[in-house]
């Protein structure tokens, strides 16, 4: 995603009000568009069916099944498919990005079909209704995987107008006829789907096949990649989860719900909207740069040892300034949003706590992955696996024993998160640390090596063709 925060961080360099706003609004659509298209479109949608008196309780329930169970399920095809497309970029193989996109389509498509006739098949309701409800998890499923190739488009503006339409779409039908709400929602989560589809059809060329499942292949050969994103949602949610099995748990519509803790995750995440687009703007563009010098400089054979050395020190300061931006930035946000946000809302003390513990909550888990993301950078994808396992585990247990503390229910996010940043922070000190030696001595024997002996002039060869010598060994 590098490629297209560069482009609009061109606009945040012109210091005016509407650079800024063209630069970080588009950053924030691209970084959490169909976040940012589900909760205005609820918003718009609830709005609009409060004027003809519609509940609309039971399709927030929904709303939520689709956006964990679909964060969980496409977290490690994300992770698989971002490492293909880095190295097919890398391979300035510009033909995989399509075939890639329409294989993961028709890879995804019967699975999420499947987990969404699992959760919904069998709900009390319609069965349009319950149609409805797996075409969404299903298209909801496919703007994950379709956010993974955005940054190689770099075609923003069109990729802030999609998002547009579907959350206009969903006002619109909504005004129009209140009781079609959930099909509304679909509609307008289908054609940004469809814009999205157009658009990389439009900006990527066509290979000799139109499908392409290498990016498969990945999973045996970094199978840590697609656990590490697996548990990252999860860890994320998990929370969640176990408040619908607690119990202060309510059946809504056939789906057991905790409609406070619900909520608050929804919005606490939307809070963190600052610092995820300044990390995607300014922190990752600056770390990218050294990094690419320093990476590059070795495998193009043209940096000196003092070049490297200046280059990773250019990614320490990177990484030490975005982090203090990142924590700054989001804490006077997260902290504004504790104060004023529940006052806004109107809401009662119990809401209001766990909402304040959410956001506090979201800020922490900013940093885990912040962490994480760096960790993939120098493909410790191990690490950033047991990070966010450690994440998912703290935070689960502490959902678990919470649920019936009046003051600490909603809090385990928190403490999952403050539990896992030290351990993230630890293994990029060492990385950094280490980074010279990890990237030289990763490398492959050479075929042939000479070997002085203490005391003589000449070397001998102790390794020929591959193979070390019989009295060197």
């Amino acid at each position: 995603m590098a490629g297209i925060g560069f482009k609009l961080r061109r606009f945040t360099e012109q210091e005016t009000v509407l650079g800024l706003l063209q630069g970080y609004g588009s950053a924030a659509v691209v970084v959490a568009g169909p976040w940012l298209l589900t909760v205005m479109s609820l918003l718009l949608a609830r709005a609009g069916a409060k004027l003809s008196g519609r509940d609309t309780s039971e399709f927030g329930a929904l709303i939520a099944y689709c956006y964990a169970f679909s964060l969980i399920l496409t977290g490690p095809l994300q992770n698989l498919i971002t490492r293909f497309l880095s190295d097919r970029l890398h391979e300035h193989d510009e033909t995989a990005h399509l075939p890639c996109f329409l294989s993961s389509g028709v890879v995804l498509a019967p699975i999420s079909m499947l987990v969404g006739l699992l959760l919904f098949a069998r709900l009390p309701i319609s069965a349009g209704d319950r149609l409805c409800a797996i075409l969404t998890f299903g298209t909801v499923c496919q703007l994950w995987i379709a956010m993974v190739f955005l940054g190689a488009v770099r075609a923003y503006a069109w990729i802030v107008q999609s998002f547009a339409v579907g959350a206009a779409i969903t006002l619109l039908g909504t005004m129009l006829r209140s009781a079609w709400l959930p099909w509304n929602f679909w509609f307008g989560q289908a054609a940004t789907l469809g814009m999205l589809t157009r658009l990389m059809l439009r900006e990527f060329r066509w290979s000799r096949s139109p499908l392409d499942l290498r990016f498969l292949q990945y999973a045996l050969r970094y199978p840590a990649l697609p656990i590490a994103g697996f548990l990252f949602y999860l860890a994320v949610w998990i929370g969640v989860l176990v408040s619908w099995a607690g119990p202060r748990a309510t059946l809504l519509g056939g789906l057991w719900v905790e409609p406070e803790q619900d909520t608050a995750t929804f919005l606490a995440m939307l809070t963190t909207l600052p610092a995820l687009t300044l990390f995607f703007v300014r922190t990752e563009t600056e770390f990218f740069v050294s990094y690419r010098a320093f990476f590059g400089g070795i495998l193009d054979r043209s940096a000196r040892l003092v070049e490297l050395a200046a280059h990773k020190t250019g990614m320490r300061s990177a990484l030490s300034r975005g982090a203090v931006a990142l924590l700054l930035a989001q804490g006077v946000v997260s902290c504004l949003c504790v104060w004023l946000l529940p006052r806004f809302l109107g809401v009662g003390v119990s809401y209001e706590r766990v909402l304040r513990w959410g956001i506090l909550g979201a800020w922490a888990t900013t940093m885990v992955q912040f962490e994480t993301m760096i960790l993939y950078y120098y493909q410790r994808y191990w690490l950033a696996a047991i990070v966010c396992g450690w994440f998912c585990l703290v935070h689960g247990v502490v959902a678990w024993l919470t649920p019936m503390s009046p003051f600490w229910h909603g809090s385990a996010l928190l403490i999952g998160a403050l539990a896992a940043m030290p351990l993230g922070a630890f293994w990029i000190a060492a990385e950094m640390r280490e980074l010279e030696f990890r990237t030289f001595m990763s490398q492959p024997m050479p075929g042939t090596l000479a070997w002085v002996p203490p005391g003589q002039e000449f070397a001998r060869t102790v390794r020929s063709e591959g193979r070390w010598t019989e009295d060197f060994a």
